[in-house]
């Protein structure tokens, strides 16, 4: 196991670090602002929920570290995968620990952008059972975790050989060792840190058969706790920097792999002498080069009895050749001796060579490769390869290939050798993206000097830009100005004729009055938003300081607004938090926003209630607007925040408006200091919560 690879005392250090550190974390635990809810399948040392409800390997420990510092109470849920998921999916958990990333795991679940740890699918057997490629597995019963990605990885790729498998679908890997150890079923799929720490327990055997690569990281339901994410990814990136971080000591607590060089004294003796003996090798290999041609004439003479002795083995191996005819890459076989059985179409429309004029490996160096002096090195390297082949194993080859019609390509060239000796090469043309990375370098080589001249360009376009949008707000502000008096004549005076102090009206009259006094007053206020987002653009809007009674404004503010409320049949509250006092800022301002949300509220809002909250913080004050109106779209969140915008409803069409409230807002909320966000349920409503650094009067 790799746990046995740690000497006992740099274990037994490892294990008391952390134990103090998570024994420190558990007794000077801050207070818990927010309940995490984290799950996972019994799966370590990555993850697993002991009987006691604590979460135990490397994510759980990532977990607590987190939750220490941010504040949170976690709580930890035991799940079979397939539950996991369905959690997930659901909304019933805030965290699922380990899991892989994919496209259809991204519809319902937000990932951590930070991977924790890379893992491998791994296949085990009972010990006795002979199972050395994944050729073997045709008729195997295999248990695998439903939903599981090594068991679609491995799925997919036996089906795409033409292997006939039978899976046995199972809630934990646990219960595959189980299935295995009981011989219910021939095989079994884990992932390899697990394989690796339980395998001696369950008595199972493992194969060479390794596949399917893989980043583990955390996941959210989709939308939910975007906080949770960035607040892992934070730590993640930050822990993983530090050689000497908690991350490291858990990493080798769970897994044996050792992140830091705080080694005993004796291995530099070690490393000294391993350095002396790879001098000694590399004289050797210098001596050797003197007998390569010897070498390589006897290895082609061996290659060549190899292919007469395997010759008639081929030929039975028809059925399993015939899997790759549809193949979208070259593919040969090959036997011990050398001889090319069979090739694909694919590597007759790459090559243009057939089996018969390609019949043997030395036919094929000498077509392939006409230069001698590049075939030499061409059939040493291939040498060496084949001398370190074991059964399963795979590591790509280029090399330069001359082809029937003069022609050369670029070719990658993966061997694997089988069970049974035989060689399997799959050969991929990348001519044309070893072409593509020359370009590229070419191009780098003059990046430069094109980006000096664009940016030369931007700068040019951006004053132009800057003295156009300098000359439109001066504008809109003189247009606004000079539309004002007007205006304000127009509602005084209607006022006057509504008072009667012209004479008597009737009622008709008085309506049509009152309607030209509101359609005034409406162009009024849009008048003043645009002069107020034109001043702001000019830079001729200053942010006054000044003490003023946050709650005498706030209540002022309902005063104004509460006739809005009741018309709609909207109940309006008010609460607050903390002590208020007198507070340092812009009196005038701070109440233009509280107004501007409420009646942002109001508009969109048809039923239900309007609640002002206000929090007065060490440092800042937080006042919130929630509603229960329409609620916005997850896109639009930021969109709304735009000059000129409207979020695209039915409902929001029949408000009139410019855009401009919320655009106002921000840029008043941004010149004071503070911060303004929104979360919203389509629905169910919406939420601005803005906060402004706030001095208050003794402090000042």
């Amino acid at each position: 196991m790799v746990r046995k690879a740690i000497p006992c005392f740099t274990r037994f250090l490892i294990t008391a670090v952390i134990s103090i550190l998570l024994f420190f974390l558990s007794v000077h635990s801050a207070p818990a602002k927010r309940t995490v809810r984290v799950a996972a399948e019994p799966n370590l040392p990555m993850a697993s929920v002991n009987a006691k409800g604590e979460g135990e390997g490397l994510f759980m420990d990532i977990i607590r570290y987190v939750a220490y510092y941010e504040g949170w109470a976690v709580s930890y849920v035991s799940c079979d995968w397939d539950r996991c998921l369905e959690m997930l999916r659901n909304g019933e958990i805030d965290i699922l620990a380990a899991i892989v990333h994919s496209q259809d795991r991204a519809g319902y679940a937000d990932f951590t952008g930070n991977s924790v740890v890379s893992n491998w699918g791994q296949v085990y057997a009972m010990r006795g059972e002979t199972l050395d490629s994944f050729m073997q597995c045709e008729g195997k019963r295999i248990a695998a975790v439903k939903g599981d990605t090594h068991n679609i990885a491995l799925r997919d790729m036996l089906s795409r050989f033409g292997v006939a498998a039978e899976f046995v679908d199972v809630g934990t890997y646990e219960q595959v060792f189980r299935e295995l150890k009981t011989g219910r079923v021939d095989a079994g799929v884990v992932s390899r840190f697990f394989g690796l720490l339980h395998e001696d327990t369950y008595g199972v055997r493992r194969t060479n058969l390794i596949f399917n690569p893989i980043e583990l990281r955390f996941a959210a339901p989709k939308g939910k706790a975007p906080d949770l994410i960035a607040a892992l990814d934070r730590y993640i990136e930050t822990l993983k920097i530090d050689r000497n971080s908690p991350y490291y000591y858990s990493l080798r607590r769970w897994t044996g792999v050792v992140g830091r060089k705080d080694y005993p004294g004796w291995v530099k003796w070690v490393v000294l002498s391993v350095i002396v003996i790879a001098c000694l090798v590399l004289l050797h290999n210098l001596m050797l080069r003197v007998r390569v041609r010897s070498r390589t004439a006897r290895m082609e003479k061996e290659i060549l009895e190899r292919i007469q002795a395997d010759e008639a083995l081929l030929r039975e191996k028809d059925r399993e050749l015939a899997l790759t005819e549809n193949a979208p890459f070259g593919m040969v076989m090959i036997s011990r001796d050398g001889t090319y059985r069979y090739v694909n179409p694919k590597f007759i429309e790459m090559f243009g060579y057939t089996v018969n004029d390609v019949p043997n490996g030395r036919t094929w160096f000498r077509k392939a490769y006409p230069d001698p002096g590049y075939r030499h090195q061409v059939i040493g390297a291939w040498l060496e390869m084949v001398e370190r082949f074991t059964p399963g194993e795979n590591k790509a080859y280029e090399n330069r290939v001359t082809c029937s019609d003069g022609t050369e390509k670029i070719v990658s060239f993966t061997p694997v050798r089988l069970h049974d000796g035989e060689t399997l090469i799959t050969m991929e043309d990348v001519t044309a993206r070893r072409v593509a990375e020359n370009q590229l370098v070419k191009y780098r080589d003059h990046l430069e000097e094109l980006v000096a001249e664009r940016t030369s360009e931007l700068d040019i376009a951006r004053q132009k830009a800057e003295s156009a949008d300098h000359l439109k707000s001066a504008f809109l502000a003189t247009m606004s100005h000079e539309l004002r008096t007007p205006l304000n004549s127009i509602i005084g005076f209607t006022g006057l004729l509504i008072q009667g102090l012209a004479g008597p009206l009737n009622e008709e009259q008085r309506k049509q009055l009152g309607m030209v006094q509101n359609s005034s007053r409406h162009l009024l206020d849009l008048i003043n938003d645009v002069l107020d987002i034109s001043k702001i653009e000019a830079g001729q809007l200053n942010i006054e300081a000044e003490p003023f009674d946050l709650m005498t404004s706030i209540n002022k503010v309902m005063g104004l607004i509460s006739p809005l409320a009741e018309r709609k049949g909207l109940a309006l509250s008010l609460r607050t938090a903390g002590e208020m006092g007198t507070f340092i800022g812009d009196k005038r301002r701070v109440e233009q926003v509280i107004i501007n949300l409420v009646n942002n509220a109001i508009k969109f809002t048809d039923k239900g209630f309007i609640e002002i909250s206000c929090t007065a913080r060490d440092a800042d004050v937080v006042l919130s607007v929630r509603d229960s109106g329409i609620g916005i779209e997850a896109e639009n969140l930021e969109r709304i925040f735009n000059p000129f915008q409207q979020v695209d409803t039915g409902l929001s069409r029949r408000h009139e408006g410019t855009g401009l409230g919320l655009s106002i807002t921000r840029k008043l909320v941004d010149m004071m200091g503070g911060q303004i966000s929104v979360q919203s349920v389509i629905g169910e409503g919406s939420t601005f919560t803005v906060v402004l650094p706030a001095k208050r009067k003794e402090e000042a």
